[in-house]
This record gives C-alpha cells, sequence and structure tokens, in this order.
C-alpha cells in the first residue's frame, strides 16, 4: 500500500478520535509541532527514524516526552512507534491538515506574487477565489520575483494563473501556432 494511503487511514482514524472530544484542532499543534521537531533535529530524526533502535527505546522516550500532550496525541505517537509508522509521520499529518480543512469547507491557496500584498489587495484575492471555489480560503503567499506583474493561486492540483508572465506565455503560443 502506498504511503499516503496509510497516511491517510492513520490520519482518518485520529481525526475521528479527537472529533468525538470536540478537540480537533490540536492535532497540528501537538503532533504537527513534534514532526517539524523531528525532522529539523537530527539527533532526533536519526533516533526515530533509524530501524535498528528497539521500538520500545523508543515509546518509552515517546511516553516521557508527550506527558503534557493531549491524551488522544500522546497515545497516538506511541501507536505509530510500536508499528514502526513514524517515517511517515509528516505524511499523515498534512493528510490530517486535509481531512481538517475538508470538514471545514476551507481550502488552502498558495499564492505567488511579483511583489508583496497589503492587507486590501490579499483580501481581494481571497474574496476572489472564495467565489470560485465557494470555499473558506486560506491564504499563503509567496513573492515570485519572475512573475512580473499579477498573481498566480493555486489550490490542490489547479492553477490560476492572472499573472502578466502567464499572459505573455499565452500570447506567444498563440503568435506561434498562427
Amino acid at each position: 500500500m502506498s504511503e499516503s494511503i496509510v497516511a491517510r487511514r492513520y490520519a482518518l482514524a485520529v481525526y475521528e478520535l479527537l472529533k468525538a472530544q470536540s478537540a480537533t484542532e490540536i492535532f497540528a499543534a501537538e503532533v504537527g509541532a513534534f514532526s517539524r521537531e523531528m525532522l529539523s533535529s537530527d539527533e532526533l530524526a536519526h533516533f526515530f527514524l533509524n530501524p535498528t533502535v528497539q521500538k520500545r527505546d523508543k515509546i518509552t522516550a515517546l511516553e516521557l516526552s508527550s506527558k503534557g500532550m493531549h491524551s488522544v496525541c500522546a497515545r497516538f505517537l506511541v501507536l505509530l512507534a510500536a508499528k514502526g509508522r513514524l517515517g511517515i509521520l509528516d505524511a499523515i499529518v498534512r493528510a490530517y491538515e486535509n481531512i481538517y480543512n475538508d470538514d471545514r469547507n476551507r481550502v488552502v491557496a498558495q499564492v505567488r506574487c511579483a511583489f508583496p500584498l497589503d492587507d486590501k489587495g490579499l483580501e481581494e484575492i481571497r474574496q476572489a477565489l472564495a467565489a470560485i471555489t465557494r470555499k473558506e480560503i486560506e491564504v499563503q503567499t509567496e513573492v515570485d520575483e519572475t512573475l512580473i506583474g499579477g498573481v498566480c493561486a493555486q489550490i490542490g492540483s489547479v492553477v490560476y494563473d492572472g499573472s502578466l508572465r502567464g499572459h505573455l506565455d499565452k500570447m506567444k503560443d498563440s503568435l506561434v501556432k498562427a
């Protein structure tokens, strides 16, 4: 089974457990933070992702380090260690975020623009994308000077190209075909 399928199954299972306790928002804060910390530290990554380190040692370390976490999140990390699935924790966190956003009719839009946007411009883009998708939009921006002007937004696999670079490329293609 592919990593993304397995990750989605784990994410859906823990989401349902947390939803029953009205605590779905804490997963990203606790497990997501642990995942980021584990991947950013060579020592932690070596310990938790190394198959030669005994599962019992990983479980003990997780039990000690997760004492302040929500019980479902702490037990979830221990379960992943016991099943040898800590290597897909980052994929599980991403799958969980997708499930969480889907449940709230929300999508994340990656918006690239030629220059930094002010609050008004950001709100106009958010509203335009919300009208197209009929969903609540969370906008994440990135400045991309290669665009020359305009914006390019990506929601999932769909790209909305309103950049000057995109328009010039389309014009070039139509002239070449003519």
